[in-house]
């Protein structure tokens, strides 16, 4: 949770930079607000953040998207429109969208740095997903 905390400071954050740069009143949203592509390890954390970030998404007129393999093709497909003037569009997404698409709209990346591996208990000889940090390399 405190990383959840840390990481929406950031976005909102990224306003204070955009009125710098566009000129905008302290108490105005900038109009072209840069994309944040948000990287968990999988679709419960991914679910958790947009949670935690839908209480005050209209307040800061965030635009929330999940992005996990196990989403339809048109909620995958949501993530390349382009949010309306004033709106920030944040993509809470696992590291497919790594290696896999381009979005062109992306100003800001946040990475937990952690990633899930599948380990196998030598007693038991289950297989499990592991949550663990991710290598400097992956980062």
């Amino acid at each position: 949770k405190d990383m959840y905390k840390l990481a929406t400071e950031m976005i909102k954050y990224f306003d204070c930079i955009e009125r710098h740069e566009e000129s905008c009143l302290p108490t105005e949203f900038p109009k072209n607000r840069g994309a944040v592509l948000a990287f968990l390890p999988g679709l419960p954390e991914i679910e958790n953040y947009m949670n935690f970030l839908s209480s005050e998404s209209s307040r800061f007129r965030w635009l929330l998207f999940p992005l996990h393999s196990t989403i339809t093709q048109e909620e995958q497909q949501s993530v390349f429109t382009m949010p309306p003037s004033g709106f920030r569009k944040i993509i809470i997404s696992t590291n497919v969208a790594e290696s896999s698409i381009t979005l062109p709209d992306i100003k800001y990346v946040i990475d937990f740095c952690l990633t899930k591996v599948l380990t196998c208990d030598e007693v038991t000889n289950y297989t499990s997903l592991k949550l663990t940090w991710a290598s400097q390399a992956s980062c």
